[in-house]
């Protein structure tokens, strides 16, 4: 037997079903009013569901708190996993380049450094040379007895016009030296600045050192003294490079240069002792002195050499100071000129002309000046060289930091958006789902018959197999359900209304033949007629509320005899009992 739902369903439009007034009256419901059966509570709750679904924060009675990290949104919370990574890498990129940069400058000044050390090497030669032609004058106009004349002899004249050109030359080498310590800023170290501050005031201290060289009353030594004090602290800024840098072969190469520099000063100071010597010939007082110390710190530094320099500088020194050439012959004078002094009261019986020996150590000192600029060359080399190399680390480090920020910024946005993109389509699907899909399609099996409505769920566009995807299909899954469940209440109610109808009918039927003093018997249906009207369109009449149909039975049982008054007098007739108990084998049928 086919379900009353099933009739229901089957009723054809134009039969004998009763009209929806007609429905509405007999289940109490005001007639004009469409039926429409309360939604159930999944449509109830709906706008509430989606706003709790878009702001669980607001509708809990508290503020969102969307500082905390769990609130923030996924896209935001890929960012700040990915930035924190890279952002500690260039970190520490920037760190290697900035490191890298500032070595560079750091050689740069090396470099710079350098550059005024060869002015100032040029200038200490220079002021050598000035040096041993002021005293070799000097000496020309000392008299036997070591007095000085007041009247020049034409060979110290002459001598006095080399002094005073030799004035010009050391005057073009003074100023690059004075521009290159005026370079030298705050952003030094505070050794170099010292050392280039020192170097100029020695600088200013020179015309005052010619003037008094040049006086009647000047004493050899008193020259060297001084000529020295402004050569040694030109040297002793060649010191200064060595300490700025941090190159191994920099620093040995620079404090082999100043090695050289100071055994060309050695060779400068006996020179100008010797010549003083061999043209006023003796020894003023303390040169004597003077010479054996400074043949003892050209010994010290000629050690302090061998332990400075490279192979390649030593044997530079050794060809320039070779075995046979004038080295020798300068050592050899030398020596003896030191053995002749102690015996001898005199050196002009020594055999050794002061112009010979003037010439043969000026030569010795420009084969040491070559080895001393080969070496500054090699410095200033190896510090460009240096910085070269240190700005092409920044820029190669620079390079790989942007490559690798590149890269990691193309990943993150290719792993973010493979992440964000699924999740903006579940989001996008959820609320539709639970904002207009599900609610509208409740309402539409409210309205209408449940089982003319497809139960087909439109998956999420999601096709990834991650959790993401799992997350959809769970979702799929979970609509698919709540459809089903919902099909499910509609053609609950669908059934419950047809049997409400179904009785409502059948009770008004009894009524109206009641009414009309029909006789029972002759209209009463069989039991399975009453229950199971013909045809289609009485299936789908049934129904009806179930209140309606006690009242309007209750209302058949009483006869229409017992509802009319009596007239006085008039005995009551008793009812007819078989009528009665067809009425009730009808109803309880």
């Amino acid at each position: 037997m086919p379900s009353r739902s099933k009739m229901s369903r089957d009723v054809a439009p134009g039969s004998d079903r009763p009209s929806d007034a007609d429905a509405q009256a007999a289940s109490g419901r005001p007639a004009g009013n469409p039926v429409t059966d309360p939604p159930g509570p999944l449509a109830q709750d709906q706008a509430t569901d989606v706003r709790q679904i878009r702001a669980p924060g607001r509708l809990s009675g508290g503020a969102p708190r969307r500082r905390l990290l769990r609130n923030w949104r996924v896209r935001s919370r890929l960012v700040l996993l990915i930035a924190i990574p890279t952002a500690t890498a260039v970190a520490l990129g920037a760190s290697s380049i900035v490191s890298s940069w500032r070595t560079a400058v750091g050689y740069q000044r090396v470099a710079q450094l350098a550059n005024l050390t060869s002015n100032v090497t040029r200038l200490a030669y220079q002021l050598e040379y000035e040096r041993d032609n002021t005293v070799w004058f000097i000496a020309m106009k000392t008299g036997p007895g070591g007095t000085l004349d007041t009247q020049l002899s034409p060979a110290a004249t002459s001598q006095l016009q080399v002094v005073r050109q030799q004035y010009v030359y050391t005057d073009k080498t003074i100023d690059p030296v004075r521009q290159g310590a005026t370079a030298i800023g705050s952003d030094f170290p505070p050794g170099v600045v010292l050392a280039a501050h020192s170097v100029m005031s020695e600088l200013e201290f020179i015309k005052s050192v010619r003037s008094a060289a040049v006086s009647s009353d000047a004493s050899a030594a008193d020259v060297i003294n001084r000529y020295s004090a402004v050569i040694n602290v030109l040297l002793a800024f060649e010191d200064e490079i060595a300490l700025s840098s941090n190159d191994p072969q920099l620093t040995s190469t620079v404090s082999a240069l100043s090695q050289v520099s100071r055994i060309q000063e050695e060779f400068s100071i006996q020179r100008g002792l010797i010549v003083y010597s061999l043209t006023a010939t003796t020894f003023a007082p303390n040169m004597f002195q003077m010479l054996n110390a400074s043949v003892a710190n050209q010994a010290s530094d000629s050690q302090q050499f061998q332990n400075f320099a490279s192979p390649g500088q030593l044997n530079l020194y050794k060809v320039a100071l070779a075995n046979g050439s004038l080295a020798d012959r300068v050592s050899g004078s030398e020596s003896t000129v030191i053995k002749y002094q102690p015996t001898h009261k005199s050196l002009s019986g020594i055999g050794i002309p002061s112009e010979e020996w003037f010439g043969n150590v000026t030569e010795t000192i420009g084969k040491v000046r070559l080895v001393e600029e080969t070496l500054v060359t090699q410095a200033i080399n190896r510090a460009q060289d240096l910085r070269k190399k240190a700005i092409i680390s920044a820029v190669i480090i620079g390079g790989a930091v942007l490559l690798v920020l590149v890269i990691a910024l193309l990943f993150t946005v290719i792993v973010g958006r493979s992440m964000v993109r699924p999740l903006r389509r579940l989001r996008a699907g959820a609320l539709e789902v639970a904002g207009v899909g599900l609610p509208e399609t409740v309402r539409r099996m409210s309205e209408i018959d449940s089982d003319n409505i497809a139960i087909d769920v439109q998956p999420i566009d999601v096709d990834s197999f991650d959790e993401i995807g799992e997350v959809a299909r769970a979702f799929d899954q979970v609509h698919r359900e709540a459809l089903r469940l919902a099909a499910n209440e509609a053609a609950l109610r669908g059934n419950v209304n047809a049997m409400f109808v179904n009785l409502s009918r059948r009770s008004q039927s009894l009524v109206e033949r009641q009414i009309k003093g029909e006789p029972a018997r002759s209209r009463r249906p069989r039991v399975h007629e009453a229950l199971e009207p013909a045809g289609p369109a009485g299936r789908r009449a049934q129904g009806g509320d179930l209140g309606d149909r006690t009242v309007r039975a209750g209302l058949a049982e009483r006869p229409a005899w017992h509802r009319r008054p009596r007239p006085c007098g008039q005995r009551r007739r008793p009812p007819d009992r078989r009528a009665g108990r067809e009425r009730h084998g009808l109803l309880l049928g």
